[in-house]
């Protein structure tokens, strides 16, 4: 499932409206109408962050959607600790090269598995 189609399937299930969604959202109900039907990309971090409260989603399962349509990921860095930058530049530097594996024993420890 894409990522506007899971956005669009969990509002119908909810009730919500596209009007409705669009006003929490701060958008157009057209501008959620197209990101639902795949003719725009998908939401920006802060608005998947914000739909996935509203509509009860898994931030991460969306986020993972919405980087794979876009084909890059983009990380807010304004205020970050050290610490988290290095991170950041650590995973930038070695992205393309990092097994499956690796990234899988990277995202286990972010998750706490």
């Amino acid at each position: 499932m894409l990522f506007g189609e899971m956005i669009r399937e969990a509002r119908q299930n909810s009730g919500l409206s596209l009007s409705g969604l669009a006003t929490q959202l701060s958008v157009t109900k057209v501008y959620v109408s197209d990101v639902e039907r795949g003719l725009r990309k998908p939401f920006t971090q802060e608005r998947i962050r914000a739909v996935a409260e509203i509509l009860n989603l898994d931030m991460s399962e969306l986020s993972w959607k919405a980087a794979k349509e876009r084909e890059f990921v983009l990380l807010p860095t304004g205020g970050c600790s050290d610490p988290k930058l290095r991170l950041a530049g650590a995973i930038s530097d070695h992205w393309l090269d990092m097994s499956d594996a690796h990234a899988k024993s990277v995202l286990n420890v972010i998750n706490g598995d």
